[in-house]
């Protein structure tokens, strides 16, 4: 199940599967896809982007694992040492990716990955 962003301006928004899981962020950092709704897990899944990095509103930003696996940190910690693998685009159907082509989605235990089209 990929992922699609619809924007509607710069403000704080959610990624949000059709079957309503958003992609949310566990105490280690791992994305998921996720459907409690609860308020008090705001911070988890309120996302911001600018010039093709997708952020937390603490700053972390969204990248991926040589492997595929999609993570939070900041630049420069944990693997997030490459720009390259946390400057997502969003093509006119909303699907977002990076450079290499690889596309943002949910795997079947609900971990969020990274991987081209068909793979």
């Amino acid at each position: 199940i990929f992922f699609r962003f619809v924007a509607q301006d710069m403000s704080p928004f959610e990624f949000c599967l059709a079957d309503g899981r958003q992609l949310y962020v566990n105490d280690e950092g791992r994305v998921s896809a996720w459907k409690d709704h609860d308020p008090q897990w705001d911070h988890r899944r309120r996302w911001t982007a600018d010039g093709g990095t997708i952020r937390l509103l603490d700053g972390r930003q969204l990248y991926c694992t040589t492997d595929g696996r999609v993570f939070v940190a900041k630049a420069g910690e944990a693997d997030n040492t490459d720009a390259a693998r946390r400057a997502w685009t969003v093509d006119d159907a909303g699907v977002i990716q990076l450079p290499d082509g690889r596309q943002l989605y949910a795997a079947p235990g609900g971990w969020a990955a990274a991987a081209p089209w068909g793979s």
